[in-house]
């Protein structure tokens, strides 16, 4: 039987939470400019989440004005301090996108496991909107608020939801934010105020 829906496992919150930050961060970081204003940023956006290939609807300007919205309160959530008031937020917005539950046979794992779907031909925004706030639920459900948090580096407004084994992530971005972190630092340690040969190298 061919799955005519676009589907999410309600526990493999990884891709999800990856794609709440992704989205989080269009209006965030040392970049100086909203970067989801138009119909080319969503599709960008899309592309990077893996969604835009789902769906044949074109996108509209009333989706990027969705897509804008949807982000406002997933920032929120991510800098809540009530879990309550986190939980009850994702739950108004997973309901608002309508999906069905099922339970499905998981062939990765071999065993049974719920899903959430939406028709394959559901916009992308509702697609996103799916897959982001499900997947923050299972985080609250295991972590609490402990796995949302704000970037560290000096001067950015990064948020982040944790996927890592350890929880430990400091940084919206590790490989922009975080490296130059580990290069500021090291450069206070030296006394180096300038780019040159001996800052550390990545490997």
């Amino acid at each position: 039987m061919v799955n005519t829906n676009y589907s999410v496992q309600i526990l493999d919150y990884r891709n999800g939470a990856a794609n709440a930050t992704l989205l989080a961060n269009t209006d965030a970081g040392r970049v100086a400019e909203d970067r989801l204003q138009s119909i080319e940023d969503l599709q960008t956006l899309l592309d990077q989440a893996g969604i835009a290939a789902t769906t044949a609807r074109t996108i509209t300007t009333s989706d990027v004005t969705r897509a804008r919205a949807l982000r406002t309160q997933l920032r929120q959530v991510l800098s809540a301090t009530e879990l309550t008031t986190a939980i009850a937020q994702l739950n108004a917005l997973l309901v608002a996108a309508h999906p069905d539950a099922t339970l499905n046979w998981v062939s990765d794992t071999h065993e049974w496991g719920w899903h959430l779907s939406v028709p394959a031909d559901t916009d992308a925004v509702r697609q996103l909107q799916l897959v982001t706030t499900s997947s923050l639920l299972a985080m609250t459900r295991t972590f609490g608020l402990a796995r949302f948090g704000d970037c560290t580096a000096t001067d950015c407004t990064g948020m982040f939801a944790d996927t890592s084994r350890g929880g430990r992530r400091r940084f919206c971005d590790p490989t922009r934010c975080g490296n130059r972190a580990h290069v500021a630092a090291y450069r206070a340690r030296n006394g180096h105020t300038h780019t040159g040969s001996s800052e550390p190298k990545n490997h």
